[in-house]
């Protein structure tokens, strides 16, 4: 797993984190299905009767490849461009900030400020990308849980005019 998160992710990246991550939860997931395995086995040889645990478990395991094929490909899909989304989004927006800023300075000591501003900029600018994206593809995958969406959008719209009437002297100070 290591080596795949490596090799999948830029060279400037410190994935050593998410790579942890992903090695925990595939232990985890190994240690129940061994677990699992383990006690389907050695009931019956107790003379336990599992008949109606394999039946349920054959249920819910039906019922979860169902799924996996119908909305498990979509909420696939949807993390999938919202992970490209944010690649572009965190590549894009530095260098266009900064053939903007950058650009029109002459002199040496403005194009150090420029460069600070690049930074600052950028590093808002990317942020609150990611955090609409993810936002968005959140938003679009609960459906597929069977999640009703309407209430959370009819916070989130007074929640926005809040935080309008709120940043509005800021607004006016930057103008």
């Amino acid at each position: 797993i290591n080596w795949l998160v490596t090799k999948v992710t830029p060279k400037e990246a410190d994935w050593s984190r998410a790579s942890r991550i992903i090695s925990r939860i595939v232990s985890w997931v190994g240690i129940v299905i061994i677990f699992g395995t383990a006690i389907v086995v050695i009931l019956p040889l107790l003379g336990v009767d599992i008949d109606d645990l394999r039946d349920e478990l054959s249920d819910i395991g039906e019922s979860f490849i169902d799924w996996l094929q119908g909305s498990g490909i979509r909420v696939a899909l949807i993390i999938g461009v919202a992970i490209a989304a944010q690649q572009i989004a965190r590549s894009v927006i530095p260098t266009v900030i900064r053939a903007s800023v950058v650009r029109k300075e002459k002199r040496k000591r403005l194009i150090e400020e420029a460069e600070q501003r690049v930074t600052t900029l950028s590093f808002f600018l990317v942020g609150a990308a990611v955090t609409i994206i993810w936002l968005i593809a959140i938003f679009m995958a609960l459906p597929e849980f069977n999640i009703d969406i309407a209430p959370l959008l009819a916070g989130a719209g007074i929640m926005g005019i809040a935080i309008g009437f709120g940043a509005q002297n800021l607004i006016r100070d930057l103008l």
